[in-house]
This record gives structure tokens, sequence and C-alpha cells, in this order.
């Protein structure tokens, strides 16, 4: 399903999650420039995540780092029901992380992206998931990008769209790849010219092919998330039949 328009009314603002989501996807929406409690969400992250936050630059940055850290632990303890800085983490050998095991009985995953003042968090049960989002900006080489990692498949359907939507599309095949290779959660090790996914930016996005096959796509979704004009947005997990939630978390 594509919802890449902007209706408000998809993101529903809420502070709690209505239930474990084990039989559908929940997203979460964040304005990071929205947030103006930077001390007291300071107080919920773990002496590693403070020394991550505490190497950026500009106050900015940090700013949305510890907003957007703060609220995936807030969600993950209301989701656990245990205290959001008792939230432990564990990282794959590929660096995606994850809940320890010991402490996630309902195997509860999540993902989280963010660029410019937006951010998403997805929530899933016993799925892979994946999740993107990118501020659509027109003083990228899109031409260059494309040509290093899309695959050939995606770079013809590119090329045969009107050129007014050409930035559009890329932005949209941008999400919908990195969506899908989070998902998967093998980094940088499974090359995004080696599957396809669709790039037209005004219908349902799908997994065309992974490696040549178009069968392996099959078992995946992929769905545009409406995050207005400004961003593009996709989110990818393994199951054809998940509902998906969305919701805009106060700040």
């Amino acid at each position: 399903m594509s919802t890449s328009s902007d209706p408000s009314s998809l993101w529903r603002l809420t502070a709690a999650p209505v239930s474990l989501p084990l039989d559908r996807l929940d997203v979460w929406r964040l304005h990071l420039e929205a947030a103006t409690t930077l001390e007291s969400d300071e107080t919920l992250l773990s002496p590693e995540e403070l020394v991550r936050a505490n190497r950026f630059r500009f106050q900015k940055d940090k700013h949305r780092f510890v907003t957007c850290r703060s609220a995936l632990r807030r969600l993950l303890g209301q989701y656990l029901a245990v205290p959001p800085r008792q939230v432990g983490f564990e990282y794959s050998e590929y660096g995606k992380p994850g809940l320890k095991i010991s402490d996630n009985p309902h195997r509860l995953s999540f993902n989280v992206a963010h660029s410019g003042d937006q951010a998403l968090i997805a929530f899933g049960s016993g799925h892979q998931l994946g999740i993107d989002i990118e501020k659509v900006r027109g003083d990228l080489d899109t031409k260059s990008l494309s040509e290093r990692f899309f695959s050939k498949r995606e770079l013809g359907e590119l090329r045969a769209l009107p050129e007014a939507m050409q930035l559009p599309a890329f932005f949209a095949c941008w999400c919908r790849k990195e969506a899908f290779i989070k998902a998967i959660g093998e980094g940088l090790s499974f090359p995004l010219n080696e599957f396809s996914v669709s790039v037209h930016p005004e219908r349902c996005p799908v997994v065309e092919d992974i490696k040549g096959s178009a069968e392996a796509g099959l078992r995946w979704s992929l769905t545009d998330l409406a995050v207005g004009t400004e961003y593009r947005a996709a989110v990818a997990v393994d199951s054809l039949h998940l509902s998906i939630h969305t919701f805009s978390f106060p700040l």
C-alpha cells in the first residue's frame, strides 16, 4: 500500500501504545525540533548513549539524537512494561540494534530512521522489519548515486520516467531500498545493487527481485508512508499480512 500524501489524520497523536504489536506494525513519527526537554531526556539514556550524544559537534544534532533515543526508550518501556532506563540493547554481528533476548519474551523488534527534523520508529513482533525516511534534496548528485547503488532494473525504470518525476522517484527508490536492507540486517555485506524495488513514486512499492529471483521478493512487503512533500519514507517487513498503525509521538 502506498500512502505518500500527508493527511494528518493518518498519524494519531498519543503517548502510549494500544498493545503489543503482535499482529500488526506500529510506526511512530517524531518531530525532533518540537522537543524542548533535552535535560530530562538525558536521564533516560545509558552511559554509552550519553557518550555518543556528547560526540556531536553541534547542539542541534545532539538534541535530535537524545530526543529520538529517549522516545525509543519510552516507547519500548511502555511495550515491555519496564522503566525506560532499564531497556537493554544488544547488537547483531552487522551492528543492527535489538533488545536483549532475556528481556524480550514477545520477540519485539524495532527500527529507527531520521532525517532533518523528522524521525520514524517501527515496532513489530517476530518479524524482520526496517524503516527509512529521507528529506528530499535537489542538491544531491542523484545520477551518480543511482548509477552506483541502484540495480540495472531500477536504473532502467528511473531513466524511463519523465524528467520531472526523476527526483521524487530517486528518493522513493532510495527509501524503499534502505528500508529493505535495514530489515534483513546484513548491512553493507548485502550490496544495494543486488536487489530491486519498484521505482515509480506514485505506485504501490514492491520488492521486484532479490539477486535476480523474483520469487525471493514475494515474502516481503513494502509500504510508503505519508510524511509530507518534503520527505519520503518507507517500511519493509517479512510478511504480507500485517496492517500498519501510525502514531505521532507527543514531545
